[in-house]
């Protein structure tokens, strides 16, 4: 990725300050986890899929992520889409503020996220869903709607032929 550092490496002539906290020089490591705006936005996001860590260094987030998000549980998982999309939506925040001067608040840019982590853990019930949870060790709840009913099923009772988890009433 071209952080504002590597720019400068190549000789292009850039501010080197990240335009996230607008304080430090722009490296992969302060852009994605040392800046404190990268920082809560990631801690918020790793909060919403329940697990916490407060590492500042890159290593240190590395080394938790091999050592304790390395199985295929669904939360394990899950920590690890919150540190990709944290990285995503980072890169996306930084790019608009660089290319069209528009700057997002830590709070709507962790609701885009929690919003996309939402969607991971809340699926509609179709083949290729299912399919996709299966292949990728994610465990999230389907759903499926009839009529003013929604119900609920995890991918073990779907993969074993067990019953409805919940059943609710949409109005």
């Amino acid at each position: 990725l071209n952080t504002k550092q590597r720019l400068l490496k190549f000789g292009i002539s850039v501010d080197p300050i990240g335009v996230l906290c607008e304080k430090e020089v722009e490296t992969l490591e302060h852009l994605f986890f040392c800046c404190p705006i990268s920082k809560l936005i990631l801690h918020r996001l790793m909060m919403k899929v329940g697990i916490q860590n407060s590492s500042d260094s890159l290593d240190e987030i590395l080394n938790f992520v091999s050592c304790h998000l390395t199985e295929k549980e669904a939360w394990k998982m899950a920590g690890k889409a919150a540190i990709s999309l944290a990285i995503y939506i980072l890169w996306k925040e930084r790019n608009i503020r660089i290319f069209k001067g528009k700057k997002s608040n830590v709070e709507s840019i962790t609701r885009e996220g929690a919003l996309m982590l939402s969607k991971i853990k809340n699926l509609k019930l179709t083949a290729r869903n299912v399919t996709w949870a299966e292949q990728t060790g994610i465990n999230p709840s389907f759903w499926r709607k009839t009529g003013q009913q929604t119900t609920r099923y995890s991918l073990n009772q779907l993969t074993t032929g067990g019953g409805m988890r919940s059943t609710k009433s949409v109005p």
